[in-house]
This record gives structure tokens, sequence and C-alpha cells, in this order.
């Protein structure tokens, strides 16, 4: 998962994926019943818990919302921002660090 985060050849493309990822990390590592449901601030707080510190923001919250919507154009634009680059890092250190089962 840590890979395809990493990969700057396909990153615009990637960040569209980044939901999918940490959802599918999260299920993998959780219970089914207890992650799949969760949206929103109950998801962002779950993605906390479970590495037991304060990754992701409202900021990051909102920009998970927006990446699986967002036109190439868009996804351009977001790329050189640095609330993306502060997601992508927090994602990365939720994928090597978080703990199963909160």
């Amino acid at each position: 998962i840590a890979d395809t985060l990493n990969n700057p050849a396909g990153q615009i493309a990637n960040l569209t994926e980044l939901p999918l990822i940490l959802r599918h990390a999260a299920l993998r590592a959780g219970r089914r019943q207890d992650v799949a449901s969760l949206r929103g601030r109950d998801w962002i707080a779950w993605l906390n818990a479970s590495s037991g510190k304060t990754l992701f923001d409202d900021e990051a919250a909102a920009l998970i919302d927006q990446l699986p919507y967002a036109t190439p154009t868009s996804l351009a634009v977001l790329r050189d921002e640095p609330r993306t680059q502060k997601l992508l890092d927090a994602s990365q250190t939720w994928v090597r660090e978080h703990r199963a089962a909160v």
C-alpha cells in the first residue's frame, strides 16, 4: 500500500485511489462491521484512534471525501498543494503504524 502512495510516476492517479487504499487497509485491520459503514468524521476518528495519534484533521477529511470525484485538472492542482502532501504523509504513517481492532 505504501509503495502505491510513493510511486511518483502515478501520483496524480494514486490520489483518487487514496481513500480506497485506506479503506481496504482498515478493513483488513479492523472488524469489517465496525469499519465498512464509517463515513465523514466517524471515519476520520476511527483512523486516528487506530493509529494512536491525530494524523487526520478536518482538512484531511474534506480532501479524502473530494478525491474520488476529482477531475484530472483539479488533481493536477491538488498534487502541488501542501494539504495534499500532508494527507499523503498522514496516510503513509497510518499504513505503517495503525493497530487492528480499535
